[in-house]
């Protein structure tokens, strides 16, 4: 939410669709709560929610939603015009994190491999494939 990339009436949804939670966290009284939260408590009570799975710290939760959405944008490659473009933004929208930096077009290759020597095609592949590679490891 503090990213920008939902509102509050997501995290209403989703604390409401998590019924089965109810008797263990207390959900319910949470969630009848949500409806009166003022505007400046909204990102506080985000964050309470978000932290129900296992006392998660916040860069936890950043790190899920960083391979969410990575991962959603991953299935949707065939379709989106320019799915690199769209990791660059997530790249960025999740302050440059170093995990991601494998398959962020404007980043220097790494382990001795050399875009030069390879053509365009040869160097999406493998953007695509440490994309995936990531993916792979993060799950």
């Amino acid at each position: 939410m503090a990213r920008h990339l939902i509102d509050f009436e997501v995290v209403k949804q989703c604390a409401s669709d998590q019924k089965e939670l109810e008797a263990k966290f207390n959900l319910n009284s949470m969630v009848e709560s949500l409806e009166s939260v003022p505007p400046a408590d909204r990102e506080k009570m985000a964050t309470r929610l978000a932290v129900l799975d296992g006392n998660l710290t916040e860069d936890e939760i950043s790190t899920r939603w960083l391979v969410a959405l990575l991962a959603d944008l991953y299935a949707k490659r065939e379709v989106v015009a320019d799915p690199l473009g769209e990791v660059e933004k997530i790249y960025a929208d999740f302050d440059y994190p170093e995990s991601v930096e494998s398959f962020v077009r404007y980043m220097p290759a790494t382990g001795g491999y050399d875009p030069a020597a390879h053509s365009h095609e040869q160097n999406v592949a493998r953007l695509v494939e440490n994309w995936k590679a990531f993916l792979d490891s993060a799950r």
